[in-house]
């Protein structure tokens, strides 16, 4: 009989034990909240949860069930009885996470154990939850600022293509698609045969200049085939890491053949 009733309390507890480790990541604190809520309260006789973030003297609550209000739980952590049992845990060097949970009988100590067991479970899925909107957040904030830099780029009037040390395109702005916009995407391909047609690199390139003298460089070139510039100047200036390090080459190309033929015809007049 006893045998019987240790057997059938071990595998209550396990089930519970299993119960708590059920479930994984989550998108949201709220829903967090809700799920630790409906389990505490129906395996353990739960009544009200709180969850909050301590960082230094400040005590903020991210998720609360049962509560009328954030006060509330703050005052109930100050007057915490034999009903009340608060597990700390760290979630990083600055914050600790408080998991409140509160029955109307007194919490023996096998549910302490499983109250502790449970909140040692929310700090995994809250550091796997903010490690992964930090991730979201780091990506979000990379997207924004590729918009902000395509959006300055495509709004000036001149070419602009940055090349990576083989010559090969890694970024066109939107002036220079227009112009080659039969031969889109550009990334990857060499500018010399995208712009010339050609096998080699153009006499004279201020981007193998530039790549060689570690300096701004620049060329009055013909314009690209089939196009309404007869005259471009090309500037090539290094593009250079946080390291230190040569990476590519920013081009940018300027549409001159109103100021060559005003020069030409300024040269035919004084002759």
């Amino acid at each position: 009989m006893h045998d019987t009733k240790f057997l059938n309390s071990l595998i209550a507890e396990l089930s519970v034990l299993q119960e708590i480790n059920s479930f994984n990541t989550v998108e949201s604190l709220d829903q967090l909240t809700e799920e630790v809520s409906e389990r505490a309260s129906r395996l353990l006789g739960c009544r009200r949860f709180a969850l909050l973030f301590k960082e230094g003297k400040q005590q903020i609550v991210v998720g609360s069930w049962g509560f009328r209000n954030d006060e509330q739980v703050l005052n109930l952590i100050e007057t915490e009885n034999q009903t009340v049992f608060a597990v700390r845990f760290v979630l990083d060097e600055n914050k600790l996470g408080i998991a409140v949970f509160e029955q109307s009988t007194t919490i023996d100590e096998k549910q302490k154990k499983l109250y502790t067991i449970l909140s040692s479970r929310i700090q995994e899925i809250v550091a796997s939850y903010q490690n992964i909107r930090a991730k979201k957040e780091a990506e979000e904030a990379l997207i924004k600022s590729r918009t902000f830099f395509n959006n300055i780029l495509n709004s000036v009037q001149e070419g602009i293509c940055v090349l990576d040390n083989d010559f090969n395109i890694q970024y066109s702005n939107k002036v220079i698609e227009k112009y080659f916009a039969d031969v889109l995407p550009l990334f990857g391909k060499k500018c010399y045969t995208v712009f010339y047609s050609r096998e080699t690199p153009c006499e004279d390139c201020p981007s193998l200049k530039s790549m060689n003298s570690g300096s701004a460089e620049s060329l009055v070139m013909p314009g690209f085939p089939d196009s309404s510039m007869d005259w471009i100047k090309v500037f090539s200036s290094p593009l250079i890491s946080n390291e230190g390090k040569f990476i590519g080459i920013v081009e940018s190309i300027h549409d001159i053949t109103i100021q060559r033929k005003l020069e030409e015809d300024l040269n035919q007049i004084q002759t």
